[in-house]
Order: C-alpha cells, then sequence, then structure tokens
C-alpha cells in the first residue's frame, strides 16, 4: 500500500469518531453486507483513544469489543489493547504493523494473549484467523481500487 493512501486513512479517522457507513462513504467504498453485523459505539483514533463495537455473529449473538489504542506511529505500527470492556483481564495485546516495499506493503498482524488457552478460545471460538484472512482480503481489494484510481488521475 502506497504510503500516501495509508496517511489518507489515518488522517480520515484520527482522533473522530465516525459510523461505519460514513467512513465508508469518505473514501468511496460500498458496504458489504457483512457491516450490518457491525455497530460503531465510539471510535477515538489516538494514541489512548478507545474504538469500541458490537458484533454480531450469525446466530444473533452480540459480542462487544473494546480496542485501546496504545500506540500509533502512521505509517508504520499501532499497538492497542483489546478486550469486550474496560479493564477487562481477558485483553490481549495486538500489534498490526506495515512494512513498506516499494510499491507494496506487508501487514503483520500479531496478538499477545494471556496463555495458550485463551489463544486457542480465540481461535477456535471466535473464528480469528478466517476472519483476519478475510479482512486482510478487503483490506487488499480496497487498496488495489485506490491504487488503480489514483494512477487514473
Amino acid at each position: 500500500m502506497p504510503i500516501a493512501a495509508r496517511r489518507r486513512i489515518l488522517t480520515l479517522l484520527k482522533g473522530q469518531q465516525r459510523p461505519v457507513a460514513e467512513v465508508a462513504d469518505a473514501l468511496g467504498l460500498k458496504l458489504p453486507a457483512a457491516s450490518k453485523h457491525l455497530r460503531v459505539l465510539r471510535f477515538e483514533f489516538r494514541p489512548g483513544g478507545v474504538w469500541e463495537f458490537t458484533m454480531r455473529g450469525p446466530d444473533g449473538t452480540e459480542y462487544p469489543n473494546r480496542i485501546e489504542w496504545l500506540e500509533i506511529l502512521p505509517p508504520e505500527r499501532m499497538v492497542f489493547r483489546h478486550g469486550a470492556k474496560a479493564d477487562d483481564p481477558e485483553a490481549f495485546l495486538s500489534t498490526v504493523t506495515l512494512v513498506d516495499h516499494g510499491p507494496a506493503s506487508e501487514v503483520v498482524l500479531r496478538s499477545l494473549f494471556n496463555s495458550k488457552a485463551q489463544r486457542d478460545e480465540v481461535v477456535e471460538r471466535y473464528g480469528a484467523v478466517e476472519g483476519g484472512r478475510q479482512t486482510l482480503g478487503r483490506l487488499a481489494t480496497y487498496v488495489a481500487a485506490m491504487t488503480r484510481a489514483a494512477t487514473r488521475r
């Protein structure tokens, strides 16, 4: 992903609370059907900021999520604590690193869980690995579309 594209996304979200539909509109994206399963309650994209959202599973079960941004270094790295609520003892630490490879970027996702059992539950019960693959696939599609649009200008 070109650095300019990364900066545009980070600048758009910096310090603002926005519904998913508004972010998608601002970025020129069409919302996939899956987006109706995500309700954003709060979004503050800054160190110390919080993103609170609820995800709805296929069976209608609602899963509260809370991300606290610990470090944001555009366009290289984001570090956050991910749990279900404030001061969640089960919260885990995640790092997203963007590695510049010239015309392309590598996205590295790492999560540090409190135990192997917790990691296994997140992978097996919530489908975290497959969910991550799907999310990165949608990101790749979006970046490719942005890149094509930028080269046409």
